[in-house]
């Protein structure tokens, strides 16, 4: 019967991700599920400290990001994810950040120049965007964090 379906509704995801985000004190604030064919760059924003509670805003997709030391404007990296938002939140050594980055000294060196950092993101639509955004971007040598 109709009341049935409306009972068994399959929910949508953005308020299924943002109660499950909600929940598990995760970094990550967006989740919005457009779509990128001009997509600019965001503002550049304050690196979030977890331990003051404060929350990453990235794209749930495929996107590129950079961190920069804002009193000197020296770019400290590039990188990409098929889930920018997850792969940022292992930009600080663990437990406040997760995932499997190799890179101990860019993740320690996050945390120690927290106040100092700042972010941006480029939303990309598909993942081989992001991938080409990104070996432009590296071409340039112009990052303390190279890899």
């Amino acid at each position: 019967t109709r009341d049935n379906n409306v009972m068994h509704a399959k929910p949508d995801l953005r308020v299924v991700l943002k109660w499950m985000i909600a929940g598990s004190g995760s970094v990550i604030t967006d989740v919005s599920e457009q779509k990128y064919p001009m997509a600019e760059w965001t503002k550049w924003r304050c690196f979030p400290d977890p331990r003051n509670g404060e929350l990453l805003t990235a794209p749930l997709g495929p996107g590129v990001y950079e961190l920069r030391h804002a009193p000197s404007g020296e770019f400290l990296l590039v990188g990409i994810g098929g889930h920018c938002a997850n792969r940022m939140s292992s930009l600080l050594p663990k437990p406040l950040g997760c995932g499997t980055r190799n890179n101990s000294a860019k993740r320690e060196y996050v945390l120690s120049h927290i106040a100092e950092v700042e972010y941006r993101c480029l939303p990309c639509e598909p993942r081989d965007e992001a991938k080409a955004t990104e070996g432009t971007l590296r071409a340039k040598n112009q990052y303390r964090f190279p890899t």
